[in-house]
């Protein structure tokens, strides 16, 4: 799985031993997508989770020691550590499920419920919007579906490594289909090896003409900020905040939960963020963040290494 590491830099191998591993989820998760009623789905992805970390034990008691301090004083509130790990790997084998059913049929759709549909479209009215989107399983694609069935333009910024693998076999074969679903619904504005000058560009010019533009709340970028969370930290890019300010729009938080046969997927105005700055709107963000993965543990890619704690 993609870390979502700070500064993430590209292998030039051409594959890796972890290819192996996301094949076999890969397939897993296509078999499951296929024969399974999406209500199903996370009984069955489950048996991966619990596979892949019982199968890896030295990776998965690494993991385990690091999530308890992140956790930190909040443990109590969260399942046990391996267990969140392996509940966190289902919804991975889940969200590629979810990649292959819409592959296979471009109409299906999990029940969506949209929280905040109204603030959101008032918004696109007066304009361009930003969206910066919470770390979560599923978050990313559930935006670029609701924004498709909703007939709202949307762009998101990407990179040209994103995607379960960053080897040169992993990004034709292992994210290329992931990528042209994901291209379906929404266009998209990809920050180059170059650097991403001409991506920005490219979104601002975007937001001008009344799109949407979303942003991953990820780490990469060329001066994340740390934030206190839970018993750690969270690293943070401040490139929405930054353009919403810069070009005086909308700024919406988006996050996910689940419902019964599907997801909730709320947006959420961050008001007056010209007023707060780019560094306090990263402060709600986190806030926020903290809030959701205590609600929905099981959405949190706890693997991802924006998250940490102080040596």
């Amino acid at each position: 799985m993609n870390s979502g590491a700070s500064s993430l830099k590209v292998g030039k191998r051409f594959v890796a031993a972890e290819d192996a591993s996301e094949l076999v989820i890969a397939g897993f998760a296509e078999l499951v997508s296929r024969m399974c009623p999406f209500d199903r789905w996370c009984a069955f992805t489950q048996a991966v989770g619990y596979g892949t970390t019982v199968g890896r034990r030295q990776w998965s008691a690494g993991e385990t020691r690091r999530l308890q301090e992140i956790l930190g004083p909040y443990a109590a509130e969260f399942p046990e550590p391996a267990q969140l790990l392996r509940r966190s790997l289902s919804a991975y084998v889940e969200e590629m499920a979810l990649h292959s059913r819409l592959a296979q049929r471009s109409s299906w759709r999990p029940r969506l419920e949209i929280e905040g549909a109204g603030q959101l479209e008032d918004a696109i009215a007066r304009g361009g919007v930003v969206l910066w989107i919470l770390p979560q399983r599923f978050a990313t694609l559930l935006t670029r579906l609701a924004a498709y069935d909703a007939g709202w333009p949307l762009c998101h910024l990407s990179h040209w490594a994103h995607g379960p693998s960053t080897t040169a076999f992993g990004q034709a074969f292992l994210t290329k289909r992931q990528r042209r679903i994901e291209d379906r619904l929404s266009d998209r504005v990809t920050i180059g090896p170059e650097g991403a000058v001409a991506a920005l560009r490219e979104l601002s010019r975007r937001l001008h003409g009344g799109s949407l533009v979303s942003f991953r709340g990820i780490a990469t970028g060329s001066q994340p900020k740390r934030y206190p969370w839970l018993g750690g930290y969270l690293d943070l890019a401040l490139g929405a905040p930054a353009m919403a300010i810069r070009h005086e729009a909308p700024l919406f938080l988006v996050s996910v939960g689940r419902i019964p046969g599907g997801f909730r997927i709320a947006f959420s105005p961050l008001r007056d963020a010209a007023e707060l700055g780019a560094e306090e709107c990263g402060a709600r963000f986190s806030e926020a963040y903290e809030r959701v993965v205590r609600a929905e543990p099981d959405l949190w890619p706890v693997t991802y290494s924006q998250i940490g704690t102080e040596p």
